[in-house]
């Protein structure tokens, strides 16, 4: 089939947009503010999936989710096209999160905060398996991260459910460097490669059936994640045991 006609086709079809998009970690109306940092991550990141070939709405319905709001998408059921999470600790040092006052003091370790001060910044249950459970319930299409070492990114999560296509690394150097987000020279650095993504700390994964479905459209896209798809093409991956292969 034609990749114009492929597009036709799936721009055409309902189920293959990403309309609702959950921006876990974001404050509302962040989408009406440019100078907000919410925005800085959402937006462009948005832009280059639709540049990567991916049917993304131009009016997304977001669900801005915060502790703030008494939002927990941790315990919440909703379902949505695409989750992004913004700005979340991953539990290893919880200064500066937004909407708490917290103890200057901190301890390395991979779950060593209290009950208590848990309950005022990250769920109590602030795990990677609780992460991939809720992801799974809300059959989101695609998955963006971003955020540095210390923050929930891809290798945090390590949900192979879905297939990443690109991921910050958690290396010994990188645990004690976050460089500036927008630095492209430390790109390769982050990533492991050099790679046009809108800033460094980004990650994209997707579910390995959608990639499935959408390969001829993000293939024909313009940017190295384009590129990687189509370089997967009749090569099989795995995800939770299931063998998969994009024709």
């Amino acid at each position: 089939m034609a990749v114009e006609a492929f597009q036709k086709i799936a721009n055409n079809n309902n189920d293959e947009t990403i309309r609702s998009i959950a921006v876990v970690g974001a404050f509302k109306g962040f989408e009406n503010d440019p100078e907000c940092n919410d925005y800085k991550f959402v937006m462009p990141s948005l832009d280059y999936l639709r540049r990567s070939g991916f049917d993304i709405s131009d009016t997304p319905d977001f669900d801005a989710i915060n502790f703030e709001d008494q939002r927990n998408f941790l315990s919440e059921d909703k379902e949505y096209d695409a989750v992004m999470i913004a700005y979340i600790r991953n539990g290893r040092m919880l200064g500066h999160l937004r909407g708490a006052d917290l103890p200057s003091e901190y301890e390395e370790g991979a779950h060593v905060q209290s009950r208590g001060t848990l309950s005022t910044t990250l769920d109590e249950n602030h795990t990677p398996e609780r992460y991939q459970e809720r992801l799974a319930h809300s059959k989101a299409k695609l998955l963006l991260c971003n955020g540095g070492p210390y923050e929930v990114i891809l290798p945090w999560i390590n949900d192979q459910s879905f297939q990443t296509l690109a991921s910050p690394k958690m290396s010994d150097e990188l645990m004690y460097m976050h460089y500036r987000a927008h630095d492209a020279s430390n790109m390769e650095r982050v990533q492991g490669e050099k790679i046009d993504l809108p800033f460094q700390w980004l990650g994209i994964a997707a579910r390995p059936d959608y990639l499935i479905e959408n390969q001829a459209t993000i293939s024909a896209g313009s940017t190295d994640i384009s590129r990687k798809i189509d370089a997967m093409s009749g090569v099989p991956f795995e995800s939770l045991n299931k063998k998969y292969i994009i024709k």
